[in-house]
């Protein structure tokens, strides 16, 4: 239910005027029989519907006020990881992860042109000579690989007042791809206040688990 309620918020904000939600009433047969409902194989109530219900509520308490919102006049920049675009290509033969990375970046801007907003891509020089304090807030897509002199940076730039947005995946291993051992790496989750609990690692050969022991 926060899932939900997180996710129609962040709609909300995006500036959305309505909302559909795929499957109310959860699937009556085959092997996924009573998944991917928000409400119980009954048709009762349940927590997730509760709360899309008092969402309902708030929307139409506050309906004048929320189509009268627009976006807060801020200066925003995509941070264009050389690193990132390089190193995610090596990752995958058959989808390189480059292309979802090139998405990411892609998928921001065009959200941003949407709501009327301009931004700028920076770069690694950006983070080092200090530009990015030029900026409000700095998307960070889908930084897999990220060294630590980058995460510093950015570190940096939010302890000066400076506001990030990143991808789940940020600063998951260096570029040599052996995965940092904490979630996000580079020191990453000091500023962003988060770690995962568990991940799972597969390699191809027996040669890079040693590799990894060591």
């Amino acid at each position: 239910k926060n899932e939900l309620l997180c996710t129609s918020l962040c709609h909300i904000a995006e500036g959305s005027k309505g909302y559909f939600y795929w499957l109310w009433n959860p699937l009556r047969e085959g092997p996924n029989a009573g998944a991917w409902s928000i409400r119980e194989i009954d048709g009762s109530a349940n927590d997730k519907s509760r709360i899309l219900a008092e969402l309902g509520k708030m929307i139409a308490a506050n309906n004048d006020l929320l189509y009268s919102v627009k976006p807060a006049d801020i200066y925003v920049a995509i941070f264009d990881s050389m690193d990132a675009a390089i190193y995610l290509a090596r990752r995958s033969e058959y989808h390189p992860l480059s292309e979802w990375y090139v998405k990411n970046q892609y998928g921001f801007y065009k959200a941003l042109r949407k709501v009327q907003m301009g931004c700028d891509f920076v770069d690694e020089t950006a983070l080092f000579n200090g530009t990015i304090n030029n900026y409000d807030c700095i998307y960070v897509p889908f930084s897999m690989t990220m060294e630590k002199n980058v995460a510093d940076a950015l570190k940096n730039y939010v302890y000066q007042g400076g506001t990030i947005i990143v991808d789940c995946m940020t600063a998951f291993t260096p570029r040599e791809h052996n995965p940092y051992l904490q979630q996000p790496g580079a020191g990453m989750q000091e500023v962003l206040g988060i770690k995962a609990l568990g991940f799972e690692l597969a390699y191809d050969g027996w040669t890079e688990i040693k590799n990894i022991k060591k």
